[in-house]
């Protein structure tokens, strides 16, 4: 089992064992309590998970807005995934800052679907890298379907 089910599993299975004992007991108590721990094992991912792309789209605007202009040749590209029909890509990149060594870095990034054949291995593409953080790349703005603005 994965770590990162961990903050899932174990409300859910308060959640059951509370509804289990509920069921013995007839308490009233015992209900509610079932009744607020589910609330709270349904909300709470979904609270968690909603600020994940709003901060991914900031650090976006960010980097492209103020990173340092560079290069970067694809080595490989995969789809994880899609969002309105736009995939999400898995980049590995090796990106040239100017006056810098090439470095290997990861990316995952939207890209949209009438561009994804400018993103084969090989092809090289605009970035901007994080000033503070030369891990932190963001693709080319025109690659995306909705920019960094």
């Amino acid at each position: 089992m994965r770590v990162s089910h961990l903050p899932l599993l174990v409300p859910a299975t308060a959640f059951w064992v509370l509804v289990f004992v509920g069921i013995a007991t007839g308490s009233a108590g015992v209900w509610f309590a079932a009744a607020v721990v589910g609330v709270l094992a349904f909300l709470g991912p979904l609270a968690v998970a909603s600020t994940k792309p709003a901060t991914s789209r900031k650090t976006g605007r960010r980097v492209w807005a103020d990173g340092i202009p560079a290069t970067a040749r694809i080595v490989s590209a995969r789809a994880t995934g899609n969002l309105n029909n736009n995939p999400y890509v898995d980049f590995t990149l090796e990106v040239t800052v100017p006056g810098q060594a090439p470095r290997t870095v990861q990316a995952r990034q939207v890209v949209s679907q009438l561009l994804v054949g400018r993103i084969e291995p090989g092809k090289e593409i605009a970035v901007k890298v994080d000033r503070n953080n030369p891990d932190v790349v963001v693709i080319d703005e025109e690659l995306t379907p909705y920019g960094y603005r």
